[in-house]
């Protein structure tokens, strides 16, 4: 193979566009794994702030403690979102809001247009949070905050609403065998004891 020479063309430099381009997809990936991991862990605390209030609101209801309903799901939402006095009252996280009562007024909608207030209307209680929250990592990518929502509704007389029970003893037995009791009672001292061969009493 004489007179053959091996030629090399060198490319210096080519690699570093896609290192580049993938660096900057990899960061993006990062960024909604961060920016979301914290929209889903402050969506789940207001919603879970949006059900205890609204649940709060219902149980006065139940509880004929009408005027206190509103005041029971805002004290809900104060200590689930709220923190203490003096270290300002923007909870951990990415929420914006500048105070408490921003996620619930101005009232926005009504009934289920709700998107932001607590709504009494009877036996109805509608709870919608709202609270602007910010980004990290994605406003490299021009998106800087985004909105945290949740929603919840509750009926204080739904399915009978809680009723009070209470079991009755058994009837047991007299000294003498006979039944101490024509009817079920919560008054006889227990415990009551068997006696064989017992009849009614007449």
């Amino acid at each position: 193979m004489a007179g053959y020479r091996r030629v090399v063309h060198r490319g210096e430099g080519q690699s570093l566009p896609l290192v580049a381009l993938f660096s900057a997809l990899i960061f993006v990936m990062i960024g909604f794994a961060i920016d979301g991991g914290m929209l889903y862990t402050q969506r789940r605390l207001m919603q879970n702030t949006a059900d205890a209030a609204c649940l709060a609101a219902s149980n006065r209801l139940a509880l004929n403690k009408t005027g206190e309903a509103e005041t029971a799901a805002q004290e809900i939402v104060q200590t689930n979102l709220g923190t203490t006095p003096g270290a300002g009252v923007n909870a951990p996280g990415t929420l914006a809001y500048t105070a408490v009562s921003d996620i619930y007024t101005p009232k926005a909608g009504t009934g289920a247009n709700l998107t932001r207030g607590i709504e009494i209307a009877g036996s109805d209680v509608r709870v919608a949070l709202q609270s602007p929250a910010n980004t990290f990592f994605l406003r490299v990518v021009g998106i800087g905050s985004y909105t945290v929502a949740a929603r919840a509704h509750c009926d204080s007389k739904s399915a009978g609403g809680g009723v009070p029970f209470a079991v009755a003893r058994w009837r047991g037995y007299d000294t003498s065998g006979d039944v101490a009791s024509d009817g079920l009672t919560t008054d006889l001292t227990l415990p009551q004891y068997y006696t064989q061969g017992a009849k009614a009493r007449s």
